[in-house]
């Protein structure tokens, strides 16, 4: 509100920024805006006005008019006094503490508002009075006009809170800012009823050092409102750098402390342990980088009733080229945010800002409705009973997901079950609906951020509810993803999200996890335990899997769904290692080993049920081989070097593992020192082939546990790689040694951060060590003069069958 002054009706009360139309052209909106333009400062837009009450007043003279009012939720600027000759100032009232001193017919309006009535007849009798009376009521409202929603609870601006509000500005409140007569200055002003007197309360309570009161003048250059202080009683406290020419210029101030001290960085343990009743910051604020934090900093160091006042240049009375020492009014906004009470004066181009109180509380604040930008979809990933996933061919002619928009107010499962049912007639519930990830990407100028949502349960008939969208439904193997042509762009992205890699080449998206924990979804079609059975056969036949534990892992743990772009046959091939990354097409990075090596491997590390074991090198089947061997009460932990591959591991996993394997990324060559048991790992693998034995394999195991690591073949063999090992054997695997050993206590630790980096025998970094200098490879073989080449590609190795003779075979080292 403005309080209207000079020689103009009704001088002396307070009104709301009104006038009258401006021609015949102008409509009431063009008015109001202009107006409050003209007396405010403000800027406000059309679309932000909407029409609150309408009130018919006659005035005391006879005088009768028709008032409109408006809410405005939203304007740009801040409100100041634009028309001194008729307003001399401007303030925040809360509704239900209007000031006793206003016109009559501008309350009548707001009581109306307040009330939710949208008209109000106000007739005040000859002789009434303009200002408004509580004893005399002349407002009629009309009960058959209310509003459906009443006004809004009022809410105070940030800087006026707790019923206090001064105003804005006043003109000629304040006539300097020379330090003695600040205290002065505070006694003035035409304070409302509510904070009548606290310019009195605030100057008594300055000069209460006379009753031993303390201030701290904190970063307040040369001393000048130290030695005011001072000369009003208080014990001061001068905290800052610029501390010799203070001292030399207020030598003879008796009762101020000079302390050389960084209020922002410093330790504050220098400073009265008793507290201040008043700490000021003059003309420096504008300098400090972290303000909120330092205000609170001070403010804590206040006794009960203490006082923090900051004076501060605005921007607005500051020339451009000193404008790195004012604050404009988003600034001086900032400063008051936290503190319960607050007053604000201004003088010569200066703000004074007086605050008391850290006890606010903190709200969260909407901004404007933000202008669309993005679409928010689901992407349904649902498979049957025999593993296969449901695409619908679109009219569009693409494959698709079954998906949608998110509606307003809905989650991203419940969106995803009601998108299945009306696109495809299946039902499902929303506990069963896990979001997997959310993807982010952008078509053209729109952001698309589409939730992945997995379902692990299911039912109904599958129909075709919506032909104008879709022309059929069709289950389709994973391994065929790839040949189906044209793929909705977010369903080819989303199916990668639950399957990685199994639709390669897709541009990059961004990506966020969000499901850590996804119930296992079965379904595998009966050819695949057909192959399963016929692999664990050959493996076991050729007696790799002599004990009944590992035999039953090979019989029930699904490989294919761990390799899910691979044919049903090459999957359960027993002698075929199957690639899963890709640097190039001829380059591999990463794969799942074949069937009798894994076996072989597991069956060298003597697992026990309940044990807990590491393997070096992720995939998924193998650590889930392992999962399953140590059984209910064990634990595997998986580790590669390569995010991608953990992640893989991670979501084939969830998809169809036990919950009892851990894959995470680091450094292989390290082991996995955040998740050492106890006692060290019971049994460790290594996937790959390396050069040598790292220190913290040995480490990290349990004494008389069993380390299994396929060395490759190198030079004259070197016994201390197993220092530490009572017992080793080493069985030829063509270009490798599969080696194991028993571990004894280790020696004092190597430090394989020295070595460098080796390769894998698919070609990709695993960050486990290469030899360290000066040592020589265990192997078994023919002894060479020179290390063998580097692996590159997917390697051929023969292995020596324990029953049958046989050729070559094609499989990787893990």
């Amino acid at each position: 509100m403005s309080r209207r002054a000079g020689d103009v009706y009704a001088a002396g009360l307070w009104h709301c920024p009104s006038g009258h139309y401006d021609g015949p052209h102008e409509d009431v909106v063009a008015a109001l805006i202009r107006e409050a333009a003209e007396e405010t400062g403000v800027s406000i837009k059309p679309a932000a006005v909407r029409f609150a009450v309408l009130v018919h007043h006659r005035a005391p003279g006879g005088g009768v008019r028709v008032g409109m009012f408006f809410e405005v939720r939203a304007w740009q600027g801040v409100p100041r006094v634009r028309e001194p000759a008729v307003c001399d100032a401007m303030c925040w009232f809360p509704l239900d503490v209007l000031p006793a001193s206003m016109v009559a017919y501008c309350r009548a309006g707001l009581d109306a508002y307040r009330s939710g009535q949208l008209m109000a007849v106000h007739f005040q009798d000859p002789g009434d009075p303009i200002p408004y009376f509580p004893g005399i009521d002349r407002m009629a409202t009309s009960t058959g006009h209310c509003r459906q929603i009443g006004p809004p609870p009022f809410t105070a601006p940030p800087k006026f809170r707790n019923g206090t509000v001064p105003p804005f500005h006043e003109r000629g409140a304040i006539c300097g800012i020379h330090p003695g007569r600040l205290v002065r200055a505070l006694q003035r002003g035409p304070w409302l009823s509510r904070t009548r007197g606290r310019g009195e309360e605030f100057a008594r309570r300055a000069r209460a050092g006379a009753r031993g009161g303390r201030a701290l003048d904190a970063c307040s250059g040369t001393g000048e409102m130290a030695a005011y202080l001072a000369s009003l009683g208080y014990g001061v406290d001068f905290a800052e750098g610029a501390l010799e020419r203070a001292r030399s210029e207020h030598a003879g101030v008796e009762g101020v402390r000079w302390l050389c001290l960084d209020v922002e960085h410093d330790d504050l343990a220098d400073l009265s342990e008793d507290g201040y009743d008043l700490i000021t910051l003059r003309l420096c604020i504008a300098f400090v980088r972290d303000r909120a934090r330092v205000l609170r900093r001070l403010a804590a160091l206040l006794r009960e009733e203490g006082v923090l006042v900051v004076i501060t240049p605005i921007t607005e009375n500051t020339s451009s080229e000193r404008r790195h020492i004012a604050l404009d009014e988003d600034e001086l906004v900032a400063l008051t945010d936290g503190f319960e009470n607050v007053e604000r004066f201004d003088a010569a181009g200066l703000a004074v800002l007086v605050l008391r109180g850290t006890g606010g509380s903190f709200s969260a604040q909407e901004k404007l409705r933000p202008a669309p930008q993005a679409v928010l979809g689901a992407a349904v990933v649902v498979t049957d009973a025999y593993g296969r996933v449901l695409l619908g061919r679109s009219t569009r002619g693409m494959w698709e997901l079954p998906g949608g928009r998110i509606e307003t107010g809905e989650a991203a499962p419940a969106a995803a079950v009601r998108e299945l049912t009306e696109e495809t007639g299946l039902t499902a519930r929303p506990q069963d609906a896990h979001v997997v990830t959310v993807l982010h990407d952008d078509r053209l100028d729109v952001r698309r951020v589409t939730a992945v949502v997995r379902l692990t349960g299911w039912g109904g008939e599958l129909g075709l509810p919506e032909p104008h969208r879709f022309m059929r439904w069709e289950w389709h193997d994973l391994p065929t993803l790839t040949t189906l042509g044209k793929i909705f762009a977010p369903s080819a992205q989303a199916l990668n999200a639950v399957w990685p890699g199994i639709l390669p080449g897709l541009p990059p998206v961004h990506s966020y996890v969000c499901a850590t924990t996804v119930p296992p979804v079965p379904g595998e079609p009966a050819e695949a335990v057909r192959l399963r059975g016929r692999m664990a056969d050959i493996v076991i036949g050729n007696d790799w899997a002599p004990s009944p534990r590992v035999q039953a892992a090979l019989r029930e743990v699904p490989r294919h769904r761990f390799v899910p772009e691979a044919a049903l046959e090459t999957a359960y091939h027993d002698d075929l290692a199957v690639v899963t990354v890709r640097d190039s097409p001829r380059t591999a990075l990463s794969s799942v080993s074949a069937a009798w090596l894994q076996a072989h491997m597991i069956e060298e590390l003597r697992l026990e049920p309940g044990t807990t074991v590491l393997e070096v090198g992720s995939g998924g089947y193998n650590a889930e081989l392992l999962a399953h061997v140590v059984g209910d009460r064990g634990r595997v932990v998986t580790v590669d070097v390569d995010p991608h591959v953990v992640h893989r591991t991670q979501r084939l996993c969830a998809e169809a593992g036990s919950g009892r394997v851990t894959a995470v990324v680091g450094d292989g060559g390290l082991g996995a020192p955040g998740h050492v048991p106890a006692r060290g790992f019971d049994g460790l693998v290594i996937t790959h082939s390396t050069a040598d034995i790292a220190p913290s394999w040995r480490e990290q195991l349990a004494e008389g546990a069993r380390l299994v690591v396929p060395l490759e073949m190198g030079a004259t063999p070197a016994r201390s790689l197993w220092s530490g090992v009572e017992t080793c054997c080493t069985r030829s695997t063509g270009r490798t040694a599969d080696s194991c050993g028993t571990v004894v206590p280790p020696p004092a630790p190597l430090r394989p951060s020295l070595w460098p980096a080796a390769r894998s025998p698919c070609g990709g970094r695993t960050g486990r060590p290469a030899t360290p200098p000066g040592s020589m490879r265990r192997c078994a073989g023919p002894v060479t003069s020179s290390p063998p080449a580097s692996w590159s590609g997917v390697p051929s190795i023969s292995r020596p069958c324990r029953s049958t003779p046989r050729p070559h075979c094609r499989g990787s080292a893990a």
